[in-house]
């Protein structure tokens, strides 16, 4: 379980963690774990993006 500092988003920290972990992995030459996590990261992004694209304030063509 990480540990979230007060004011601090839980998905934020979750994909601070995520980008560690593939660098980690990266490092160590672990493909079989970076296939996972980048597989993690790809369906992190879609919904980010589905997100953004749900809410009231989204801009076509813009990144959230």
């Amino acid at each position: 379980m990480l540990d979230v500092p007060l004011g601090v988003n839980t998905e934020t920290v979750t994909l601070v963690w995520l980008i560690g972990a593939l660098e980690h992995a990266r490092a160590q030459g672990q493909t079989r774990l970076l296939t996972c996590l980048e597989a993690v990261l790809d369906d992190l992004l879609f919904e980010m993006e589905s997100a953004a694209r749900r809410s009231p304030n989204f801009v076509e063509g813009s990144r959230p």
